[in-house]
């Protein structure tokens, strides 16, 4: 029997309804939201570590063009280096 959840050509639909509405098996509903909730917890701390190390090297990289422009300016003002 084929998925009714996917598409003759292979794709995936997705169809946003209440689970009351899909029919969902009462005695899955307890397991089908654990598994919700993991998803989402995953998902969530997922995005948030993502964040964490783009805005730490984000920062890093502002540091280091500062202590550039820094050393370039003190190399400017510096006679003996002219």
């Amino acid at each position: 029997m084929e998925d009714q959840g996917a598409a003759s050509d292979g794709r995936v639909l997705g169809v946003k309804m209440s689970i009351n509405h899909i029919g969902w098996n009462e005695e899955l509903l307890e397991r089908l939201e654990i598994y919700v909730r993991t998803v989402n917890t995953l998902t969530t701390r997922t995005y948030q570590l993502s964040k964490l190390i783009f805005l730490h090297e984000l920062r890093r990289q502002h540091q280091a063009e500062e202590q550039l422009h820094r050393e370039q300016r003190h190399a400017d003002d510096d006679p003996q280096t002219a």
